[in-house]
């Protein structure tokens, strides 16, 4: 039998081996090429003045600053992709960025539109939260007179300072926050439950009690100011229908409808935590 001896490095074959690496080499650089010619003509054409946002018109907002919603926007609008590409390049403007800075720094704003208008305007239109209720720290006598309170919104979302009111101008709340950091704004009073507990709230005023604000205290339970300074207690998580017929019936039950009449200013407390049990007390 012959064997074949293969010759690998004959003159021939290194010859083709070169030819084929000069081939791919040259595919490279053609390719290289085309990729560079195609950046730059990219970079060009992105900074071409008519295709670049210059002008920023803010509107929908009442309270915060026109002033402070533009620097935030043209400061996004400034710099460069891949320092090469302009951020105001109306095909390639960070909308999303634009939107979480703005939403990050004011917590009043709760919805932001972009619209752009031709090739170099940029609309922005922010929809600001409105201040329903107070929450005025920890206790009523723990409020920071440097701070004073923060609007809440009606999901319970804690969103801006408030100036000084009055009492009875809204609404307020206390209690204690987790992660405050001295700082309740971008936090809830208690989230799950909050619009549960406005409602309960109207239901009691339309048992004729007046109703100053809500304590959540470091016991986990809820109390009700009385314009009177009585207090009633309750769970959170307690059924608030259930609450408002035990409640009822006890407001027509002797002897507590009688007592409850004429010695209202010195009813002290009314605990509903229990059940279907009531537990009361008078000065």
């Amino acid at each position: 039998m012959i064997q074949k001896k293969v010759i690998l490095n004959s003159p021939k074959v290194e010859e083709l081996k070169k030819k084929r690496r000069k081939e791919l080499r040259n595919k490279i650089i053609f390719w290289a090429v085309i990729v560079l010619v195609f950046f730059i003509i990219l970079i060009f054409l992105s900074r071409i003045k008519k295709i670049n946002i210059d002008t920023v018109v803010i509107s929908g907002n009442k309270i915060v600053e026109t002033k402070d919603i533009e620097n935030i926007v043209k400061m996004d609008l400034s710099g460069n992709y891949m320092y090469f590409l302009p951020h105001s390049n109306r095909f390639i403007y960070p909308e999303k960025k634009i939107k979480n800075d703005l939403m990050d720094k004011f917590k009043r704003i709760i919805d932001i539109s972009l619209d752009l208008k031709g090739n170099k305007i940029l609309e922005v239109n922010v929809k600001e939260r409105d201040g329903k209720y107070l929450y005025c720290g920890e206790t009523a006598i723990s409020i920071d007179t440097t701070t004073g309170c923060y609007f809440i919104d009606d999901n319970g979302y804690i969103f801006d300072n408030a100036p000084y009111f009055s009492d009875g101008v809204y609404f307020k709340f206390y209690g204690h926050l987790d992660d405050t950091d001295n700082n309740p704004v971008g936090l809830y009073f208690l989230k799950n439950d909050f619009m549960r507990l406005v409602s309960f709230k109207e239901n009691l005023e339309k048992l004729n009690l007046k109703i100053n604000s809500f304590f959540l205290n470091t016991e986990g339970y809820l109390v009700i100011n009385l314009s009177s300074g009585a207090e009633i207690r309750f769970k959170p998580d307690a059924d608030f229908d259930k609450l408002i017929q035990n409640l009822h019936a006890a407001l027509t039950t002797e002897p507590f409808h009688t007592d409850f009449q004429k010695k209202y200013d010195s009813l002290l407390y009314i605990d509903l935590r229990f059940g279907n049990k009531i537990y009361y007390k008078f000065r």
